[in-house]
């Protein structure tokens, strides 16, 4: 792929002779393993227009690419080219890709780069060198291919930079300085290339041409574009005024031909891969290697079962070559008494003490001048021993390094410390390529083939897998048991009974003492070395459905024998300990959390205590709290920062209130979806909808004050999901039971004229928002007294009042801008775009635009599919038709996501005019019988556009077969409207992911969860 694409094995090279043929390979090479549907490659096959004959064609074509590809040495039957799903695939498991070789030597060298610039640099040539021509070739600019070529091209680019930077980092600056000037004229904005001319030019002598250089791109970055330099490239520019002492470096010379640097030497030297070996691990294995070269100590850290153990033992394999007295490993799993852990360091080394002198005086002896790695296996139960023995060792023999694996790092002075991972895991509901492609998928794929040589990795098993994977949190061990496994229980099976993975997750190694057998032991290793205090603590952190801050810890979890200020120490020591996970954010905030297994060990040793109950509670109490102090920010200015906080804080509250259900705890069940309304109201989280059904089921629900409020919530849920007469019932209850509270009764009222807007009652709308203003302006509510002005201006604008609604849209806006709030200013944004579609439809689209951007920034979903889904009509209309599809593309996926079919039908309505008009007449009858008699029922203007495309539709086709096709369309459910809607706009499009259809300054909706 980084060139024109061909296929090799070994001296033989197979580029199709058809052009055809290799614009079907550069197509399927570019999916990366996914399926790519026929029409796809018709299109990449015949890109001026298929012939009459193209499907046909095309298996032909395919048939002989399949003969080349099974003509290579060690070719599977199939050549690796698969029919599937109406398209066809590579299975790259049976080949290799360049551009993934490339990508993992270029990561390798980013990795070594810091303290190896040197190995960098050779690993860098050596990927660079692969490179044959433009990314795809020929197809570089082929709609499907672009994509993947522009990445593959951006990864050479930075490739290139990460050289230069080690290149300057051995001192090499006046070999780089040339070609980073005519770089940096080809490239006039690129910062980092720009900074490393500075600083090539400053080394090289040049120091007034490098601050020259600097003002240039100031003054260019501030005429083009209006920002000054980054951060990094002014601190350089500052410490070159200074004349800083570290700004310069003694060149460091280059190899002489025929001379390879150790990491050239290193990769060659990692055997080939077997069933047993490392998967996954490459980079590790680079980076470790590496340090334990130019580092004396080196400690390998994380939780039990993640592999730190056979991470060391690959390392001292591909790293022996570098220790001329070549390695030795001490295994210390065993070892029980901090006594023996001096004779268990002589056996490994084959020594023996016949002089009755203390071993360590024996090991420091011995080991003397020799140049030595020591790898010291499984520290974290004799700590204190082992981190005084080694710093002896470390101290007198200074040509020994020692690379440790341990659960707790042994804190020693110039101890580099690296924390093993969890492998990668395939996203949920990952196919089979995605699968293959993760670490953790390779690992399970590999151990169950080896348990049942029936296995093998499908389409129909796939999401099992990547299920397993991700909950069994990417730890070997862990999926290792399970693989171990598939031989009696299919993995659909093992995911549904992994709430009892202790019981299930056995039959591991048998040695090491029996610590990795069962999945519960290695659990139990750890567990069993903590402090009483940090043991409760661990049991109680249980409790936290994901990550949470140390004030959330505090507040939940303090309790004797932890006081609330002795929380923070006692968490960092189980950091220390790999038995809580930190996550450092970009703001430089940290957040914890717990492995799914460790939480499960937790949450079973919490129940045994008898303090479950008692930590359940406290969690539900301060995250109820949070929400309800956030809630009336979501009405103000900073309705991001609150949006943000509460998205955060989702799985925490899903897991508070299932837990509060289970425990029949009506007040804290009632009071979370009650505080979550206008949180809810314009992002339609579903679930939470779900949680306000189940919470009015409770015994005595209606007599809790917070019941009002959450039947207006479950209200809310109906009518999003296509459902007008019970969200009536619901508000309507409310109302009856609001009595006194009058943000319920707004609440209500605001439902009630929604779902009048929806069914075309106008003055029912026009009613209920006059009442909902009176009632906000008597409470002094800026937020729903600005709200009241939006429905109605909609109402009056459908009933055919354009001034009145004007004028009502008028007021709207001026009371949104003064609350602040960026989803009531997108709404007024909305209606002022609504008002200008016939007037001024080019600023009408500014304001469509301007009220996406609005609502995206704080995640307002339904201003943004409503106004999306406006631009797309009112651009389709104007002649628009390729971004008028993409965009209608963009909202049918929203919606989808959302499970909003109210909003889905209005969208597909205003499709069908569009594709009346340009002709797509079999498919938009379908559409047309899925949306015409549907409710909430089309009205006004709109039922009038569906009328004139029936027409034009029983015209062209013909009434009978009009009819036929609308019939079909009365049976699909609103799952299916929505695929059907979008099998038709991909065709259309010719694409399964539609093109880049979003209006200028808005990112594309499909990207966003």
């Amino acid at each position: 792929m980084l060139g024109p694409v061909e296929v090799a094995s070994g001296a033989q090279r197979v580029a199709p002779t058809s052009g055809r043929r290799r614009a079907i390979l550069a197509v399927l090479l570019a999916a990366g393993g996914e399926v790519v549907s026929t029409d796809r490659l018709v299109d990449a096959a015949w890109p001026d227009g298929p012939p009459a004959s193209a499907l046909k064609t095309l298996r032909s074509h395919v048939s002989q690419l399949r003969q080349e590809l099974r003509s290579l040495d060690a070719a599977p039957s199939d050549g690796g080219l698969l029919t599937e799903g109406g398209g066809y695939r590579i299975d790259l498991r049976a080949h290799e890709l360049d551009a993934n070789r490339f990508e993992a030597a270029t990561t390798r060298a980013r990795s070594v780069l810091p303290t190896a610039p040197e190995d960098a640099v050779a690993l860098l040539d050596e990927a660079l060198g692969w490179w044959r021509g433009a990314a795809f070739g020929e197809f570089a600019d082929h709609d499907v291919v672009r994509t993947e070529a522009l990445r593959l091209e951006q990864r050479r680019t930075m490739a290139a930079a990460d050289r230069t930077d080690a290149q300057l980092a051995l001192g090499r600056h006046a070999e780089v300085v040339g070609d980073l000037a005519a770089a940096g004229a080809a490239s006039p904005l690129d910062e980092r290339l720009h900074g490393q001319f500075m600083l090539a030019l400053y080394r090289s002598g040049h120091q007034a041409e490098a601050l020259a250089t600097y003002e240039r791109l100031r003054a260019q970055l501030r005429d083009e574009l209006g920002v000054d330099p980054a951060v990094e490239l002014r601190e350089l520019h500052a410490r070159m005024l200074r004349q800083d002492d570290d700004l310069t470096v003694t060149p460091s010379p280059t190899p002489p031909p025929g001379r390879e640097p150790p990491a050239a030497r290193l990769r060659r030297q990692l055997p080939a891969r077997r069933v047993g070996e490392l998967i996954g691990r490459d980079d590790d294995v680079a980076a470790v290697a590496s340090l334990v070269t130019t580092h004396p100590m080196v400690t390998l850290t994380g939780p039990g079962g993640v592999g730190k153990t056979r991470l060391a033992e690959q390392v001292a394999n591909v790293a022996t070559s570098n220790f001329e007295d070549g390695t030795a490993t001490c295994v210390l799993s065993a070892v029980r008494d901090a006594n023996s852990v001096g004779p268990a360091l002589l056996d490994a080394l084959g020594l023996e003490d016949r002089g009755h002198r203390p071993p360590e005086q024996v090991l420091v002896d011995a080991l003397g001048t020799r140049r030595l790695l020591l790898v010291v296996d499984n520290c974290e139960h004799l700590l204190a021993t082992v981190s005084e023995l080694v710093e002896q060792v470390l101290r007198r023999c200074t040509s020994v390094a020692v690379l440790a694996t341990s659960r707790e790092h042994l804190h020693l002075p110039g101890e580099r410390v690296w924390q093993v991972a969890p492998l990668t895991v395939p996203r949920p509901g990952a196919g089979a390529a995605a699968v293959a492609r993760s670490a953790a998928g390779q690992l399970f794929v590999a151990r169950a083939e080896a348990a049942d040589p029936g296995f093998a990795l499908s389409e129909a098993n796939a999401g099992a897998i990547a299920e397993l994977c991700r909950r069994l949190d990417g730890l070997p061990l862990a999926i290792e048991l399970a693989a171990g496994r598939v031989r009696a229980i299919a993995p659909e099976e093992l995911v549904e009974r992994l709430d009892r993975r202790f019981s299930l997750l056995a039959g591991g190694p048998s040695g090491e003492g029996g610590r990795h057998r069962t999945l519960r032991a290695v659990v139990d290793w750890s567990y069993g070395l903590l402090a009483e205090p940090e043991a409760r603590l661990f049991d109680r952190l249980s409790v936290f459905a994901g990550t949470f801050p140390l004030s959330a810890a505090e507040q939940v979890c303090a309790g004797p024998p932890v006081v609330r200020e002795e929380v923070a120490s006692r968490l960092a020591e189980l950091v220390d300990r790999s038995m809580v996970s930190l996550q450092r954010r970009d703001d430089g905030s940290h957040r914890y959390r717990l492995l799914d297994t460790l939480r499960e060990f937790g949450a079973e040793r919490l129940v045994a205590t008898g303090d479950a109950e008692l930590y359940r509670r406290a969690h539900a109490n301060h995250h109820l709290a949070v929400v309800e102090e956030l809630q009336p920010r979501v009405r103000g200015e900073d309705e991001g920062v609150a949006v943000a906080s509460i998205h955060e804080l989702i799985d925490e509250l899903r897991v508070a209130h299932d837990r509060r259900m289970a425990h029949g705890d009506v007040d804290r069940a009632l009071r979370l979806p009650a505080a979550l309304y206008e949180y809810l109201v314009f992002r339609l989280r579903g679930e939470v909808f779900d949680w306000a059904d189940r919470a009015l089921e409770l015994p005595r629900a209606d007599a809790h004050p917070a019941y009002p409020a959450v039947l207006v919530t479950a209200a809310l849920g109906a009518t999003n999901r296509g459902d007008p007469a019970r969200a009536r019932r619901l508000a309507e209850a409310a109302l009856a039971h609001a009595d006194a509270q009058a943000t319920s009764r707004m609440q209500a009222l605001a439902v009630l004229s929604n779902v009048a807007l929806y069914e075309g009652r106008l003055d029912e709308v026009v009613e209920r928002d006059d009442r909902l203003m009176e009632l906000a302006v008597e409470v002094g509510d800026d937020f729903w007294r600005a709200l009241a002005g939006l429905d109605v201006s909609l109402a009056l604008l459908y009933h055919g009042e354009l001034d009145a609604a004007r004028r009502r849209a008028a007021g709207f806006a001026q009371a949104a801008e003064a609350t602040g709030n960026p989803t009531v200013r997108a709404w007024a944004r909305y209606v002022h775009g609504e008002t200008l579609l016939e007037r001024d439809p080019v600023e009408a689209m500014e304001h469509l635009s301007t009220a996406i951007e609005l609502a995206r920034e704080v995640d307002s979903r339904l201003p943004e599919g409503v106004a999306l889904v406006s631009l797309a009509s009112l651009t389709g209309r104007h002649g628009e038709t390729e971004r008028a599809l993409g965009l209608f593309r963009d909202a049918v996926q929203h919606w989808r996501r959302l499970g909003d079919h109210t909003h889905q039908l209005t969208t597909v309505r205003n499709l069908v005019e569009l594709l009346a008009r340009i002709g797509v007449d079999e498919r938009t009858a379908v559409l047309h019988g899925a949306v015409t008699d549907a409710s909430p029922p089309s009205f006004g203007a709109e039922a009038d556009r569906l009328a004139a495309a029936w027409e034009q539709l029983t015209r062209r086709m013909g009434s009978d077969a009009a009819v036929a096709a609308a019939q079909r369309g009365r049976r699909l459910n609103a799952a299916q409207l929505a695929d059907e809607a979008l099998a038709t706009l991909d065709h259309l499009l010719g694409t399964s992911t539609g093109p880049s259809s979003s209006p200028p300054g808005v990112p594309g909706v499909h990207n966003r969860a």
